[in-house]
């Protein structure tokens, strides 16, 4: 077999720069087409997770408002209960008393008219006794209305402190009402929190792709200098072939 000429050589030399330069463009037509495919598919990604993240929002507040409007009405309805039957048991009471008023009245009317009666017979022959007995029945009297005035401050105190612990029933609800209204913003912060984890994951995504960008770029470095390294290869064949042409002069070879 002949050795190979120098045109063969450059021949050679020349077919291997085309393939590494074809094969160079196609990796770099792969390597566009695969980055523009991640792309397509990580906007894709945060399309999809920003719909799913309005409707979960969506969702979370038209949730809120029924909830809210429904303690609001289940709220106005107790008011109103309670105030209805505030309302009937004050007319209950005033009621009551107005009878036994009305009563009390009744039968002292009926012993002052009987006593009257009494003295006006006996009057003559029984001043002292009348006297006496006067005595007698005002004691009784004052004592009797003592009795029924220590029921009544009874009765309206009982009546207070019914009072006082249906206000305090209301109160506790009121707290209860204040106590949900919390516990739904502790639950919004930690859909807030959510939504900041992921966010952090999409910033990791980003940093994740702009390594591989990093590594794509090393990598065209990498080759830049290979490419670097044989210009300088074939520089250097070029140089030993022309100084072969030189140290051995336009006839060498025949």
């Amino acid at each position: 077999m002949a050795d190979p000429t120098l045109a063969d050589l450059y021949d050679l030399i020349r077919t291997l720069a085309a393939t590494t330069e074809r094969r160079f463009d196609e990796h770099d037509a792969k390597l566009e087409l695969r980055f523009a495919e991640q792309d397509a598919k990580l906007e894709q990604r945060f399309a999809e997770q920003g719909a799913k993240f309005e409707q979960r929002f969506a969702e979370q507040d038209a949730k809120f408002e029924q909830r809210f409007a429904e303690q609001d009405a289940k709220l106005e309805q107790r008011f109103a209960e309670q105030d209805a039957k505030l309302e009937q048991r004050f007319a209950e009471q005033g009621a009551t008393l107005e009878q036994r008023f009305a009563e009390q009245d009744a039968t002292l009317e009926q012993r002052f008219a009987e006593q009257d009666a009494t003295l006006e017979q006996r009057f003559a022959e029984q001043d002292a006794k009348l006297e006496q007995r006067f005595a007698e029945q005002d004691a009784k009297l004052e004592q009797r209305f003592a009795q029924q005035d220590a029921k009544l401050e009874q009765r309206f105190a009982q009546q207070d402190a019914k009072f006082e612990l249906r206000f305090v029933g209301l109160h506790a609800l009121i707290v209860t009402v204040k106590e949900a209204s919390e516990i739904q913003s502790a639950r919004i912060d930690r859909l807030e929190h959510r939504v900041d984890r992921l966010e952090e994951r999409m910033v990791r995504g980003f940093d994740r792709v702009d390594r591989r960008f990093a590594d794509v770029d090393r990598r065209f470095a990498t080759v830049e200098a290979r490419l670097d390294g044989i210009d300088c290869a074939i520089k250097e064949l070029r140089a030993d072939v022309r100084r072969g042409r030189r140290r051995d002069g336009p006839n060498r070879g025949r």
